[in-house]
Parts: structure tokens; sequence; C-alpha cells
């Protein structure tokens, strides 16, 4: 592009010069001016193209950022979830150690209640044979006290009569 504008400029020659003052009769190089310009132009580029790179790695340094965050709040999530399963399972735990002891509690009431209903039940089966014994005493006694009371009356009955 620097050497259409040189040679157009060339071409032109001195109708350039003449034709190069501006309004306060500075003559304007409109050559340099151009690569001046173009050197503005290419620094602005080069600029823009360094900003560009710059905000590019911010995203990026941004973008892992975000991700190690979002890792991080899942990382805690799971943490916490798993914190929470820990003291489930402890719970669990002593709830299962809970009904075991009453389980064995339960087991052991019945085995004493058991030893108590035998106890009961011998000492029941003990009285009612001392019971049938008493009565089978007394009956015998009442069966003499009738015996003994119809001698009696059958004495008192020939009392009478002699």
């Amino acid at each position: 592009m620097l050497k259409m504008i040189e040679e157009d400029r060339l071409s032109r020659g001195s109708q350039s010069d003449t034709n190069s003052l501006s309004s306060n009769s500075h003559p304007v190089d409109w050559y340099q001016r151009c690569i001046q310009l173009e050197l503005s132009l290419q620094r602005l580029r080069a600029h823009s193209n360094k900003i560009k790179q710059v905000l590019f790695d911010k995203v990026v340094v941004l973008e892992k950022k975000i991700k190690s965050i979002e890792m991080n709040s899942k990382d805690q999530d799971l943490i916490r979830l798993q914190q929470m399963v820990e003291e489930k399972q402890k719970l669990i735990n002593e709830l299962e150690s809970q009904i075991e002891e009453q389980k064995k509690l339960r087991i052991e009431d019945a085995r004493l209640v058991e030893a108590k209903a035998a106890k009961i039940k011998e000492w029941v089966s003990t009285k009612f044979k001392e019971l049938e014994q008493q009565n089978e005493n007394l009956r015998e006694e009442n069966r003499k006290c009738h015996e003994y009371l119809s001698n009696l009356q059958k004495f008192d009955s020939v009392n009478k009569i002699i």
C-alpha cells in the first residue's frame, strides 16, 4: 500500500506541492501524513490485539475460577451430604443397638416371668394337693362324726327305750 501511495505521489510530482497548501498556508506532506496514520492504525491494531488477548486470558481465568467454585460448591455439597449420611448411620446404629438391648431385656423378662409362672404353678399345685388332702381328711372326719352321731342317736334311742 505504501508503494502505491509513493508511486502516486511521484507521478503527481509538483502538483501535490502546489495543492498541498492548507488554509493556514502551511504545506502538508500527504505521504508522511498517510504513513503516520498507517503507523497509528498499526499501533491501534496491535494495542487492540493486546487488549483482546488480555480479555481472552481474563475470561479463561474467570471460567477456571467459576469451574473451581462450582466444583468446590459441588464438593461442599457432597461433603455435607456425606456428613448427613454419617450422622444418620450413627443414629441408625444407636437405634439398632437400643433395639438389641430391648430384645435382650425382653428375653430376660420373659425368662423371669416363666420362672415365676413355674414357681406359682408349683405353689398352686402344692397348695391344691394340700387342700385336697385337707378336704379328704375333713370328709373322713365328717364321716366319722356322722358315724359317731349315728351311734349316739342309736344309743340315745336305746336309752330312751330302757
